[in-house]
């Protein structure tokens, strides 16, 4: 007769099981660390639901070395500058900006500003306004320096409106974008 129809295999398999399975739960409350490699408890990894067994890869300590030396590090800091400075920088931007989302974006940054300045925003409105109905004209040259800007990529002026004084709505001194980025600069500070 053999060991499966007498139920003997059943048994041995049973005995398997039984002397594995304090090998499995040991296991099963243990994970290995994918950056230092140490086998460690689950409790010290941090949680992550998209994860098959719903903790993250690295544990606790790798997890925040590594956030410490990617965090605010000067050197993070000058690249991205200077990659924003670059021709594939402002490429990318330029893109991203004419993007849906970078639209999106762009709308819901402007309405905040609006609502964090509302003496701006009404000041800015009533220049505009005050530009299309005529009542005020927007010269060729700039008022600081002379020189006549470009026109823009999207067929503005490059003649802005500065206000040195927001409560006064159409007192404003015309000037290129390079002369009124220095003025706004030179008066923060």
């Amino acid at each position: 007769m053999s060991k499966w129809k007498n139920g003997e295999a059943h048994a041995m398999i049973a005995d398997v099981l039984e002397y594995r399975e304090p090998f499995a739960v040991h296991h099963g409350d243990c994970k290995k660390c994918g950056r230092c490699g140490v086998l460690k408890s689950r409790s010290d990894f941090h949680k992550r639901q998209r994860s098959k067994d719903g903790l993250q890869s690295y544990c606790k300590v790798c997890d925040r070395d590594t956030s410490v030396r990617q965090r605010n590090t000067e050197k993070r800091k000058e690249y991205a500058k200077q990659w924003v400075a670059s021709e594939s920088g402002k490429a990318s931007n330029r893109t991203y900006l004419s993007s849906a989302t970078g639209m999106e974006a762009r709308r819901r940054r402007a309405k905040k500003h609006r609502q964090k300045n509302p003496l701006k925003a009404a000041a800015r409105l009533a220049v505009r306004r005050a530009v299309e109905s005529g009542l005020l004209i927007r010269p060729n040259d700039c008022s600081r320096c002379g020189r006549a800007p470009p026109y823009r990529r999207d067929g503005r002026s490059g003649i802005q409106a500065h206000h040195a004084d927001y409560s006064r709505t159409l007192d404003v001194v015309w000037m290129c974008i390079t002369c009124h980025r220095e003025t706004e600069e030179s008066s923060c500070g």
